[in-house]
C-alpha cells in the first residue's frame, strides 16, 4: 500500500497550491495541485505531513487538522493501491517571510473557486471542493 499526506495551508479565504515539477515519475506532472508526499515507513500521516510541507516550503506547521482519509486505485497510472489522509493548515500571518518553495516549479494564493480555471490534478480537486461543501469547512 502506498501511503500518501496532502496538505491544504489557507489565508484568509485563500488556499496555497503549487505547480507540479515535469517529471515522468510522478503523476500529473505540470498540473496545479496541493502540497503533498510519501509517508515512510513508521511514520504517522501528521508527522509526514509536516515533514513534507517543511521540505517543500521552508515552513513549520503546527495547527494541522485532519479532515479526510481515501482510498483509491489508479489502474490507469501505476496500479498500485494508495491510501491518503488530508489535512488542512490556516498560515500564520507572516508565512511569507519564511516560505521557500524547494519542490515545484511555482506557487499561488487562490480562492478555492478558481481551481476550475487551472489545470488541477483532478483528485485534489475534488478533495478541496468536498471539504468546501460536504465537510462545510471554510477557508
Amino acid at each position: 500500500m502506498f501511503r500518501s499526506v496532502g496538505v491544504i495551508p489557507y489565508f484568509g479565504q485563500k488556499i496555497l497550491i503549487q505547480k507540479r515539477d515535469f517529471k515522468k515519475k510522478i503523476y500529473y506532472p505540470g498540473f496545479w495541485g496541493l502540497f503533498s508526499g510519501k509517508v515512510k515507513r513508521r511514520e504517522t500521516y501528521k508527522l509526514a505531513a509536516i515533514r513534507e510541507f517543511k521540505e517543500e516550503t521552508n515552513l513549520h506547521l503546527t495547527n494541522l487538522k485532519r479532515v479526510l482519509k481515501i482510498k483509491i486505485n489508479f489502474d490507469f497510472f501505476d496500479k498500485k493501491k494508495r491510501e491518503r489522509v488530508y489535512f488542512i493548515t490556516k498560515l500564520d500571518i507572516d508565512w511569507k517571510k519564511k516560505f521557500f518553495l524547494k519542490e515545484g516549479k511555482n506557487f499561488k494564493l487562490t480562492y478555492p473557486r478558481y481551481l476550475f480555471n487551472l489545470k488541477f490534478v483532478p483528485i485534489d480537486l475534488f478533495i478541496v471542493l468536498y471539504i468546501l461543501y460536504r465537510k462545510k469547512i471554510r477557508f
